[in-house]
């Protein structure tokens, strides 16, 4: 993993898996939408991200740099919009990474 990729760590939500997107921001720190206590954008660390998994790396077509999309992240940092459909981690880290706020999962 590098500053700037789109990364992935599996989840489950009723024993459905699906996959938690973020951005690395090269420093052993992942920025992705936390959905609780108060859904926020926040930056944690790689592990705390993982949950004891894996982090696999989100190959994109079309990317902005590494500092372009680390900015993005930040710029964003705190945000409290958090929407399953229309809003979600997978749509924060396309966003940041792309410019397209998509969701592939939805």
């Amino acid at each position: 993993m590098a500053r700037g990729d789109q990364v992935y760590a599996y989840r489950e939500v009723m024993g459905i898996p699906y996959e938690h997107h973020g951005i690395d921001c090269g420093d052993g720190t992942i920025i992705h939408y936390g959905k609780t206590p108060d859904a926020a954008i926040r930056r944690t660390s790689s592990a705390t991200f993982a949950r004891g998994g894996s982090i696999y790396i989100k190959p994109q077509s079309t990317a902005f740099i590494a500092d372009i999309v680390v900015a993005r992240a930040e710029s964003r940092l705190a945000e409290r919009q958090y929407d399953l459909f229309f809003n979600n981690c997978e749509h924060l880290a396309n966003w940041c990474k792309t410019g397209r706020s998509e969701c592939l999962q939805l």
